[in-house]
């Protein structure tokens, strides 16, 4: 069997752990870190990239015609729309990302988010600051209605761990029918049924052209003006017009934003002033050691590359997100 060999594709700015290299280096095949400098040669060169640096979308693309050997690409992330530019849709490489590396973290984040406005967090921070014992009384999260929008691996993980806590959990979903956990699992078209149920609407779904803008204001003006909604997905699934004015006018109660249309959320974007939401920087899957995690998961796939193995979860470049083995 020949040497096989990969290119490992970052930037200065996003190195990998040393911890990492060297793991990369037990592989049974060549492994070359590059960047944008020297990757048109390296990566031209090899039969699978690993991208570390997955803000290099425009630069791959660009590149991509001297790209000519490859058959294998992964990416250290979830979300792969900025990677489905068309020549690589179109063309023969498979494209794994990391599913699963995050699950847990995020429905962690999630369930923080929850207890966050349950608890009244943002009020006992302000009553602590200004040096306030004034009694506050909080809501139960027990008994609520969550309904989670894509029900892939992230969403069935954030189902199961607020089954857990004793909400009522339903989904949305174009493709699963039937989760761990789920009550039921509405389909696209019948999303503002599923808006009006819920108490919690947290949206995990990938970002595709069908997902764009798919929670809009009709979809707000079908929620509870209680309800509470929180997005790990990608932040352009929410219509960030239609949800400011349903945060202002009370169609709604109050969001939790890990993702935005455009990031880094700029500084003069009103929801930095909104005392009814919650703003973190993308980082709801960005805890304890994922970056090991995901250079052993690449590992892990580059063992099973070299001795001709099939891959447990790939991405459907047509339709944007991984097909991954169901527990």
């Amino acid at each position: 069997m020949g040497m096989k060999s990969i290119a490992v594709l970052t930037s200065p700015e996003v190195p990998l752990p040393a911890e990492g290299c060297a793991l990369l280096d037990t592989l049974p095949c060549t492994t070359t870190v590059c960047t944008p400098g020297n990757a048109a040669e390296v990566v031209g060169a090899s039969e699978a990239c690993f991208v570390w640096d997955t803000d290099l979308t425009s630069y791959i693309e660009s590149q991509w015609d001297a790209f000519a050997h490859l058959s294998w690409m992964h990416v250290a992330v979830t979300g792969v729309d900025s990677f489905l530019f068309p020549k690589l849709v179109n063309s023969n490489v498979l494209l794994t990302n990391a599913s699963g590396i995050y699950n847990d973290s995020i429905a962690e984040f999630v369930l923080f988010c929850i207890l966050s406005h349950a608890k009244q967090r943002r009020l006992l921070e302000s009553q602590q600051r200004n040096h306030e014992w004034r009694h506050a009384t909080s809501a139960t999260v027990k008994e609520s209605n969550a309904v989670i929008y894509g029900v892939g691996s992230i969403g069935r993980t954030v189902g199961k761990t607020l089954t857990k806590l004793g909400l009522h959990v339903r989904g949305i979903d174009p493709y699963t029918s039937v989760a761990e956990g789920f009550e039921c699992i509405y389909r696209n078209a019948d999303m503002r049924e599923a808006a009006a149920w819920s108490d919690y609407f947290i949206i995990c779904a990938p970002l595709t052209e069908q997902t764009r803008h798919s929670v809009n204001a009709e979809i707000f003006d079908a929620m509870k003006a209680s309800c509470h909604v929180i997005n790990v997905g990608r932040g352009p699934i929410i219509d960030e017009t239609a949800l400011v004015q349903a945060l202002t006018s009370g169609s709604i109660g109050s969001a939790s934003l890990d993702v935005f249309e455009t990031e880094p959320l700029p500084s003069d974007n009103p929801l930095w002033e909104m005392e009814n939401v919650h703003i973190s920087p993308h980082i709801s899957g960005d805890a304890g050691d994922f970056e090991l995690a995901l250079i052993r998961q690449f590992a892990d796939l580059a063992d099973m590359w070299f001795h001709g193995h099939d891959f447990p979860s790939a991405v459907d470049k047509k339709r944007g997100y991984a097909h991954t083995r169901q527990n």
